[in-house]
């Protein structure tokens, strides 16, 4: 099963969950069932199980040049950088999400600013770690957005976008000046929310600080928004 690309150890095991153990009975399996059970990265899981990939073939391909996204038009123009978290940190949870599903971490957050006259660009910075955690990809957005944004005029389309990937086995160099025990608590926390999610939906559970401004913060980026699983798909 781990042969088949987008299926890390914990897609695996949730697969296992619903009886499903090979490539095959994945392909068997109803895409709208995988779709209930992991929104639209069933339906792309379905398509992988069948061979159903129109992408170029690329000899040179590995994890390092996949990526993992997720942009929203919001239903408001954003005027602050309050606005500009919400909306991170809603996309950034989705992103994550994947890419533990993937079985990675990665190491560049990139992000997209498009303004309410359609004119906007891309940034990127490296991460000082790796990471799979939705808060330290979001933070990450927001120091590239002071950084390069001058709120000349509302934003009205973001985007946020995780690369570099290695395996999130791979050994790495910790830092005496994070707080590594913690940030193992966090992606604890992150991965059981996943699973709620995935078992009751949604909207079953959430941030308290996304739920204070519905219209940007309580959306389901997922099933409802532009979302792009892996670059070149």
């Amino acid at each position: 099963m781990e042969d088949l690309l987008g299926v890390g150890r914990a897609t695996k095991r949730k697969l296992h969950c619903y009886g499903i153990k090979t490539i095959g009975e994945l392909a068997n399996t109803d895409p709208d069932m995988l779709q209930r059970w992991f929104g639209k990265w069933g339906i792309i899981l379905s398509s992988f199980a069948n061979g159903l990939d129109n992408s170029p073939v690329d000899a040179t391909n590995n994890h390092k040049d996949i990526s993992v996204g997720n942009s929203t038009t919001t239903p408001r123009d954003l005027e602050n950088e309050h606005d500009c978290w919400l909306v991170f940190l809603n996309l950034a949870e989705s992103v994550a999400e994947r890419v533990r599903n993937l079985g990675y971490k990665g190491k560049v957050i990139e992000i997209s600013l498009r303004d309410n006259s359609l004119s906007g660009f891309i940034r990127q910075r490296t991460l000082p770690a790796p990471t799979n955690i939705a808060i330290e990809m979001a933070e990450m957005a927001m120091v590239l957005l002071r950084q390069h944004y001058a709120w000349e005029k509302p934003l009205r389309s973001i985007g946020i976008r995780c690369t570099g990937f290695a395996p999130d086995d791979t050994p790495e160099q910790l830092s005496v000046f994070e707080d590594n025990v913690r940030r193992e608590k966090i992606e604890i926390i992150e991965r059981e929310i996943d699973n709620i999610r995935h078992r009751f939906g949604h909207y079953s559970i959430g941030r308290a600080s996304l739920i204070l401004d519905k219209s940007l913060g309580w959306i389901n980026p997922i099933a409802d928004h532009t979302i792009h699983p892996i670059g070149y798909f």
